[in-house]
């Protein structure tokens, strides 16, 4: 059943350990005073700035700065997640400033206070779990500053009341994880394979509800993984490397080590592991979060598919800031937007995914200037959801 070739997975697993051991894996709308800067550090987070991307739209001369709280942007993901949102900022006067925090809870909350101490007009948030969302929510509340969530929403039902008439969360994602995590494994089986190992994160994060979908398919199909290992609350890349170890040489005729989280170098280094141990011809990684030569494992056999978290939900949630804060919400109350989960299977969509997704934006700059009612004064909600919910590579490629 395996592709791959035995020589390309080595020679690729050597620039794969490099690359893992370099980088892992409100103010109501206008009403905002001029923000100041501000730079933080401790066992904070990592702070950019990017004060030459803002450039100033003819039809518009107020300015505006953003807080972007994130794991990481030296992976794939969070690295174009960052992109996107600048590039968009870029039409609507848009300073963004970015706090990375390994998924610290303590971290991230100390982000979001330097965020309001700097007078940021907005936030775009990953919270590493509901609680730290609660919290972010509370924080903003009090400074009147708009909270946007990336690749979250909020499903506890204690703290959705928690979070009951608080205005300045105003929008979180239409969460589409269950039924990626559930499809992925499906085709997994679907296409013969039974020894299925799981990588999976601690309990009590956002990352449990794909862990639900993956199990619940092993489940159906009356199956068990071989094998389960459990990342740490760091999230490091070695992890990746350490755990595809232990899993290989005590089960070695495992077909799939499926990853929940591959993000901050922690597929590339299980990727790169199953090379150097020689059984890229027998094991293959399927993850979500891709690696940005995602093309290039899939062809060589060593990835078997990506799941998931196309970076421009993130950026549906920017389009939804900078219309509410332009003074122009797309809705009266908090939204959820649709979150991207599709799958990529094979030469075909890699090369797709590497085309559109990686080596350029999916929309261009007249594209998102169109989101913006200020310049588009029929752009609608609606049109938001239709846009984000009919999303595919292959309707991409057709455009």
């Amino acid at each position: 059943m395996k592709k791959a070739k035995k020589v390309l997975s080595v020679v690729m697993a050597v620039c794969i350990m490099a690359a893992a051991v370099m980088g892992c894996s409100g103010k109501t709308p206008a009403q905002g005073e001029e923000p100041a800067d501000t730079k933080t550090q401790e066992a904070a987070p990592a702070e950019e700035t990017t004060e030459d991307t803002t450039e100033a739209a003819a039809d518009n001369a107020k300015s505006y700065k953003v807080g972007l709280e994130i794991w990481s942007t030296d992976d794939a993901l969070g690295g174009h997640t960052k992109q996107i949102i600048e590039e968009f900022g870029k039409l609507w006067n848009m300073e963004l400033i970015v706090h990375t925090s390994d998924y610290a809870s303590e971290a991230q909350i100390k982000s979001i206070e330097d965020f309001i101490a700097a007078e940021v007009d907005g936030i775009i948030a990953v919270p590493c779990d509901e609680d730290t969302t609660v919290l972010m929510a509370e924080k903003c509340q009090e400074a009147g500053i708009p909270l946007v969530l990336a690749y979250r929403n909020v499903v506890d039902e204690a703290n959705i009341a928690k979070l009951e008439g608080n205005t300045s969360f105003i929008a979180e994602i239409e969460n589409g994880d269950y039924m990626m995590g559930y499809n992925m494994v499906q085709q997994i089986i679907d296409d013969g394979y039974t020894k299925i190992a799981l990588i999976d994160t601690p309990k009590g994060n956002a990352n449990d509800i794909r862990e639900n979908g993956m199990r619940d398919a092993m489940a159906d199909n009356n199956l068990e993984f071989v094998a389960v290992s459990t990342l740490s609350d760091s999230y490091e890349a070695i992890e990746g490397t350490n755990l595809t170890e232990n899993i290989l040489n005590v089960y070695p005729d495992t077909e799939i080590i499926v990853l929940s989280c591959g993000s901050n170098g922690i597929v590339d280094a299980a990727l790169a592991k199953v090379a150097t141990m020689g059984m890229s011809d027998t094991c293959s990684i399927a993850t979500v979060d891709a690696p940005d030569a995602a093309e290039d494992y899939i062809n060589a056999g060593t990835l078997y598919c990506v799941g998931g978290l196309i970076y421009n939900s993130a950026y549906y949630g920017a389009v939804i800031l900078a219309n509410y804060l332009q003074g122009n919400p797309l809705a009266e109350e908090r939204v959820a937007y649709p979150q991207v989960q599709p799958i990529i299977y094979g030469a075909e969509d890699a090369a797709l995914n590497q085309k559109y997704m990686i080596d350029a934006l999916p929309y261009t700059q007249e594209e998102m200037k169109n989101m913006l009612v200020s310049v588009n004064p029929d752009f609608t909600f609606e049109q938001l959801m239709e846009e984000g919910n009919t999303f595919s590579l292959a309707e991409l490629a057709n455009k």
